[in-house]
């Protein structure tokens, strides 16, 4: 019995680091994003968006956290374009896209 109950706490930890460090790898890129277009999205197209965030995905991760993060850019690109567009912090975009 208290060998499950380690397991799943084990589990749930390993979820929770996991989820704080995608929550910040996701600010990271929007931070890194809206610097690029210094905070000026009214031209900003979707394949653009995509294109740079994939950039930064790119700069901040490897592996299989970068395929992640750009299924994760391309996934939410409307969203966050406009989110973007709206003036939203990083931490707001990030949440609606539930990674923090």
């Amino acid at each position: 019995m208290n060998t499950k109950v380690v397991a799943i706490f084990l589990v749930f930890l390993v979820f929770t680091v996991q989820a704080d460090d995608f929550c910040t790898l996701c600010k990271n890129v929007i931070d890194g994003v809206k610097k690029q277009y210094n905070n000026d999205f009214s031209n900003v197209s979707q394949d653009q968006l995509v294109s740079t965030a994939n950039s930064q995905c790119d700069a901040n991760s490897s592996g299989l956290t970068d395929t992640l993060c750009k299924g994760f850019v391309k996934q939410n690109a409307a969203k966050l374009l406009t989110a973007l567009k709206a003036g939203e912090t990083s931490q707001q975009c990030c949440a609606q896209g539930g990674l923090c």
